[in-house]
Protein backbone atom coordinates (compact mmCIF):
# COMPACT_ATOMS: atom_id res chain seq x y z
CA UNK A 1 0.00 0.00 0.00
CA UNK A 2 1.05 3.58 -0.61
CA UNK A 3 -0.12 4.92 2.70
CA UNK A 4 2.91 3.82 4.82
CA UNK A 5 5.06 6.13 2.69
CA UNK A 6 2.79 9.08 3.39
CA UNK A 7 2.96 9.44 7.17
CA UNK A 8 1.32 12.66 8.29
CA UNK A 9 2.76 15.13 10.72
CA UNK A 10 -0.59 15.40 12.41
CA UNK A 11 0.05 18.38 14.65
CA UNK A 12 1.23 20.43 11.69
CA UNK A 13 -1.53 19.44 9.25
CA UNK A 14 -4.58 19.42 11.52
CA UNK A 15 -6.63 22.50 10.54
CA UNK A 16 -10.39 23.07 10.80
CA UNK A 17 -10.68 19.59 12.31
CA UNK A 18 -9.37 17.84 9.18
CA UNK A 19 -6.06 16.90 7.59
CA UNK A 20 -5.38 18.77 4.34
CA UNK A 21 -3.48 16.75 1.72
CA UNK A 22 0.22 17.52 1.44
CA UNK A 23 2.04 18.38 -1.78
CA UNK A 24 3.71 14.95 -1.81
CA UNK A 25 0.40 13.15 -1.55
CA UNK A 26 -1.11 15.37 -4.24
CA UNK A 27 1.79 14.78 -6.64
CA UNK A 28 1.57 11.01 -6.22
CA UNK A 29 -2.19 11.15 -6.88
CA UNK A 30 -1.61 13.33 -9.95
CA UNK A 31 0.96 10.86 -11.31
CA UNK A 32 -1.50 7.98 -10.90
CA UNK A 33 -4.24 9.96 -12.65
CA UNK A 34 -1.95 10.87 -15.56
CA UNK A 35 -1.04 7.22 -16.05
CA UNK A 36 -4.71 6.22 -16.02
CA UNK A 37 -5.67 8.98 -18.48
CA UNK A 38 -2.94 7.83 -20.86
CA UNK A 39 -4.24 4.26 -20.61
CA UNK A 40 -7.80 5.47 -21.27
CA UNK A 41 -6.67 7.32 -24.39
CA UNK A 42 -4.40 4.53 -25.66
CA UNK A 43 -7.17 2.49 -27.42
CA UNK A 44 -8.35 5.63 -29.22
CA UNK A 45 -4.80 6.44 -30.29
CA UNK A 46 -4.28 2.92 -31.65
CA UNK A 47 -7.62 3.04 -33.46
CA UNK A 48 -6.85 6.34 -35.19
CA UNK A 49 -3.37 5.12 -36.10
CA UNK A 50 -4.86 2.13 -37.92
CA UNK A 51 -7.64 4.10 -39.59
CA UNK A 52 -5.52 7.05 -40.78
CA UNK A 53 -8.16 7.96 -43.41
CA UNK A 54 -6.02 10.78 -44.78
CA UNK A 55 -2.95 8.56 -45.32
CA UNK A 56 -0.93 11.28 -43.63
CA UNK A 57 2.50 9.71 -44.06
CA UNK A 58 1.85 8.97 -47.71
CA UNK A 59 0.88 12.58 -48.41
CA UNK A 60 3.89 13.92 -46.53
CA UNK A 61 6.23 11.66 -48.51
CA UNK A 62 4.54 12.82 -51.71
CA UNK A 63 5.15 16.47 -50.87
CA UNK A 64 8.79 15.85 -49.90
CA UNK A 65 9.35 14.20 -53.28
CA UNK A 66 7.88 17.27 -54.96
CA UNK A 67 10.33 19.46 -53.02
CA UNK A 68 13.44 17.48 -53.90
CA UNK A 69 14.15 19.57 -56.99
CA UNK A 70 14.12 22.80 -54.98
CA UNK A 71 17.11 24.26 -53.16
CA UNK A 72 15.29 24.89 -49.87
CA UNK A 73 12.34 23.41 -48.04
CA UNK A 74 9.22 25.57 -48.39
CA UNK A 75 7.72 25.24 -44.89
CA UNK A 76 4.86 27.67 -45.61
CA UNK A 77 4.01 25.75 -48.74
CA UNK A 78 4.13 22.55 -46.75
CA UNK A 79 1.55 23.92 -44.27
CA UNK A 80 -0.70 24.99 -47.16
CA UNK A 81 -0.31 21.51 -48.62
CA UNK A 82 -1.41 19.92 -45.34
CA UNK A 83 -4.27 22.39 -44.86
CA UNK A 84 -5.64 21.81 -48.37
CA UNK A 85 -5.90 18.11 -47.67
CA UNK A 86 -7.44 18.52 -44.23
CA UNK A 87 -4.44 16.94 -42.53
CA UNK A 88 -3.89 19.83 -40.11
CA UNK A 89 -7.50 19.68 -38.96
CA UNK A 90 -7.30 15.90 -38.57
CA UNK A 91 -4.04 16.16 -36.62
CA UNK A 92 -5.36 18.87 -34.26
CA UNK A 93 -8.64 17.03 -33.63
CA UNK A 94 -7.10 13.60 -33.04
CA UNK A 95 -4.02 14.68 -31.10
CA UNK A 96 -5.39 17.61 -29.08
CA UNK A 97 -9.17 18.03 -29.10
CA UNK A 98 -10.27 14.43 -28.56
CA UNK A 99 -7.77 13.72 -25.74
CA UNK A 100 -8.88 16.96 -24.10
CA UNK A 101 -12.55 15.93 -24.29
CA UNK A 102 -11.90 12.37 -23.04
CA UNK A 103 -9.73 13.48 -20.13
CA UNK A 104 -12.12 16.31 -19.20
CA UNK A 105 -15.02 13.85 -19.08
CA UNK A 106 -12.92 11.52 -16.91
CA UNK A 107 -12.13 14.29 -14.43
CA UNK A 108 -15.61 15.82 -14.29
CA UNK A 109 -17.29 12.44 -13.84
CA UNK A 110 -15.08 11.44 -10.91
CA UNK A 111 -15.13 14.91 -9.35
CA UNK A 112 -18.92 15.18 -9.40
CA UNK A 113 -19.67 11.51 -8.64
CA UNK A 114 -17.03 10.85 -5.98
CA UNK A 115 -15.58 14.28 -5.09
CA UNK A 116 -12.24 12.75 -6.01
CA UNK A 117 -10.18 11.11 -8.76
CA UNK A 118 -8.73 7.62 -9.12
CA UNK A 119 -5.38 8.78 -7.75
CA UNK A 120 -6.90 10.75 -4.89
CA UNK A 121 -9.17 7.85 -3.93
CA UNK A 122 -6.19 5.49 -3.70
CA UNK A 123 -4.59 7.96 -1.31
CA UNK A 124 -7.86 8.44 0.61
CA UNK A 125 -8.40 12.08 -0.39
CA UNK A 126 -11.43 14.12 -1.39
CA UNK A 127 -12.33 17.64 -2.48
CA UNK A 128 -14.32 19.88 -0.17
CA UNK A 129 -15.75 23.39 -0.34
CA UNK A 130 -13.65 25.41 2.11
CA UNK A 131 -16.55 27.72 2.93
CA UNK A 132 -19.15 25.08 3.78
CA UNK A 133 -16.74 22.19 4.51
CA UNK A 134 -19.12 20.14 2.37
CA UNK A 135 -19.40 18.88 -1.19
CA UNK A 136 -18.16 21.35 -3.84
CA UNK A 137 -20.74 22.45 -6.39
CA UNK A 138 -20.67 21.51 -10.07
CA UNK A 139 -19.83 25.14 -10.81
CA UNK A 140 -16.72 24.92 -8.66
CA UNK A 141 -15.60 21.78 -10.45
CA UNK A 142 -16.20 23.37 -13.86
CA UNK A 143 -14.18 26.43 -12.84
CA UNK A 144 -11.36 24.15 -11.71
CA UNK A 145 -11.45 22.26 -15.01
CA UNK A 146 -11.37 25.48 -17.04
CA UNK A 147 -8.37 26.65 -15.04
CA UNK A 148 -6.54 23.41 -15.80
CA UNK A 149 -7.34 23.73 -19.51
CA UNK A 150 -6.73 27.43 -20.07
CA UNK A 151 -4.07 28.11 -17.42
CA UNK A 152 -1.71 25.16 -17.96
CA UNK A 153 1.20 27.00 -16.38
CA UNK A 154 -0.98 27.34 -13.32
CA UNK A 155 0.50 23.95 -12.37
CA UNK A 156 3.41 25.99 -11.06
CA UNK A 157 0.87 27.64 -8.78
CA UNK A 158 0.40 24.29 -7.09
CA UNK A 159 3.85 24.73 -5.58
CA UNK A 160 2.33 27.10 -3.03
CA UNK A 161 0.53 24.13 -1.44
CA UNK A 162 3.08 23.68 1.39
CA UNK A 163 2.98 27.38 2.26
CA UNK A 164 -0.66 27.85 3.32
CA UNK A 165 -2.49 26.16 6.18
CA UNK A 166 -5.15 24.53 3.98
CA UNK A 167 -2.60 23.16 1.52
CA UNK A 168 -4.27 24.80 -1.46
CA UNK A 169 -2.79 25.55 -4.87
CA UNK A 170 -3.95 27.95 -7.58
CA UNK A 171 -6.53 25.47 -8.87
CA UNK A 172 -8.12 25.32 -5.41
CA UNK A 173 -7.88 28.95 -4.31
CA UNK A 174 -9.91 30.38 -7.18
CA UNK A 175 -12.92 27.97 -7.02
CA UNK A 176 -12.78 27.93 -3.19
CA UNK A 177 -11.89 24.27 -2.76
CA UNK A 178 -9.38 22.13 -0.88
CA UNK A 179 -8.25 18.50 -0.77
CA UNK A 180 -8.60 16.67 2.54
CA UNK A 181 -7.42 13.28 3.75
CA UNK A 182 -9.98 10.75 4.94
CA UNK A 183 -9.28 9.55 8.47
CA UNK A 184 -10.61 6.32 9.89
CA UNK A 185 -10.38 7.33 13.53
CA UNK A 186 -11.75 10.19 15.57
CA UNK A 187 -9.68 11.57 18.43
CA UNK A 188 -9.11 14.73 20.36
CA UNK A 189 -5.84 16.57 19.81
CA UNK A 190 -5.55 19.76 21.83
CA UNK A 191 -9.34 19.86 22.08
CA UNK A 192 -9.75 19.72 18.30
CA UNK A 193 -11.88 16.86 16.93
CA UNK A 194 -10.41 15.06 13.94
CA UNK A 195 -13.20 14.45 11.43
CA UNK A 196 -13.09 12.27 8.36
CA UNK A 197 -13.73 13.76 4.94
CA UNK A 198 -16.75 11.45 4.66
CA UNK A 199 -18.28 13.14 7.67
CA UNK A 200 -17.72 16.51 6.08
CA UNK A 201 -19.24 15.62 2.72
Amino acid sequence: MLNPFLKKKKKQQLVDGVYYASLTRRLIALSLDLVLMMLIWLPFDIMFSFLDPNNIMGLVVEYIKQMQDKSSFDFEGFLIFLKDRGILVYYIVVNYMLPLVVNSCYLLFLWIKYNSTFGLMLLKCKFIDVNTMGVPTKKQYIVRLLLIIFVPFGTVGQLIIPFNKRRRGLYEFIPGMAVVVNTTKSRNDNDITVKSADQLV
